[in-house]
């Protein structure tokens, strides 16, 4: 750094400022550090152009203290919210904690990660309520949606429950309407222990819902998940959707096969049977397995 192109107005050399130092700018500042023809004889440092400026060092060499310019109005001030990744580790814990305080004034989060693991939580510590259930399900975000049918799943229980479940089949995201599925095939399914408490009426309308999602819906998987529930529930009236997927795609026809093991009529039986020779191997292992025995090998096919 030295020679005569830095000679001029550069410090004594018994100064501090050497040739060679410069000063650091704070953490995260984006200046870029002067030259040293930005230093005068006094040693002070007086930056033109810091996209950070809410700092200056003071003039005097003997503290190496930052010191706030009292003009100076900070580009970025403080968030008022922790950054959402601690706020949903937080929301995560407190169902482990017994945060239940804590888990409820999540459900209020501007986020939906957050507002999803706080539903979560509330759910393993046995404090979920028909308010925050029927909130999670109008909930803006699908995510939260489908974690307020899966809490229902597994065990948490509110009156109106199925009715809510029966209205998701018919949502915009296929993720929902694959939980809301999967959470009354759970809640319908012979021996569970709300299945006598939806009554005979509600029954046939989950049953209906299922059938049409099981025929019509656009998404192969939520087409595939109905057919499951209505194998889990076992009822007659849902045979005649799973015989019908029998000619969906091969992962529903798979899915089909195994639900007919919940029927006892001769229709599932004849099901079972054209499905050895179906082109998938899976769908004709299935059959096998479910009929106890292997199939008569076609003429002319080895």
């Amino acid at each position: 750094m030295g020679g005569r192109k830095w000679a001029r107005g550069w410090p004594d050399r018994a100064s501090p400022l050497k040739a060679g130092w410069q000063p650091s700018p704070p953490l995260g500042c984006g200046w870029r550090s002067p030259g040293p023809g930005a230093f005068g004889r006094s040693g002070c440092w007086a930056p033109s152009a810091c996209s950070w400026g809410c700092w200056l060092p003071p003039c005097s060499l003997a503290s190496s203290a930052w010191a706030p310019r009292p003009s100076c109005t900070p580009l970025a001030t403080a968030p008022e919210h922790p950054p959402v990744t601690a706020r949903r580790r937080a929301a995560a814990l407190a169902g482990y904690t017994g945060g239940e305080a804590a888990a409820r004034s999540a459900l209020a989060d501007p986020d939906g990660g957050v507002r999803r693991l706080a539903l979560g939580a509330l759910a393993r510590l046995g404090a979920l309520r028909e308010a925050d259930l029927l909130a999670a399900w109008s909930d803006p975000d699908p995510l939260v949606r489908r974690r307020a049918c899966e809490v229902v799943a597994r065990g948490t229980w509110c009156p109106q429950a199925t009715a809510q479940l029966v209205a998701l089949l018919a949502d915009p995201d296929p993720v929902v309407v694959d939980a809301s599925c999967h959470a009354l095939g759970e809640i319908l399914a012979p021996g569970a222990p709300h299945r006598l408490a939806n009554g005979q009426q509600q029954l046939n309308r989950c049953l209906g819902a299922l059938r049409a999602v099981a025929r019509s819906h656009d998404d192969p998987l939520c087409r595939e998940a109905a057919v499951a529930a209505l194998g889990a529930i076992g009822h007659p009236a849902g045979l005649p959707a799973v015989l019908e997927a029998l000619a969906d795609k091969p992962a529903i026809r798979r899915r089909a096969v195994v639900a007919l093991a919940a029927f006892e009529e001769p229709e599932a039986t004849a099901g079972l049977e054209r499905s050895l020779a179906d082109r998938d191997w899976q769908v004709r292992q299935v059959a096998e397995d479910l009929l106890g025995r292997r199939p008569r090998p076609a003429p002319g096919r080895g």
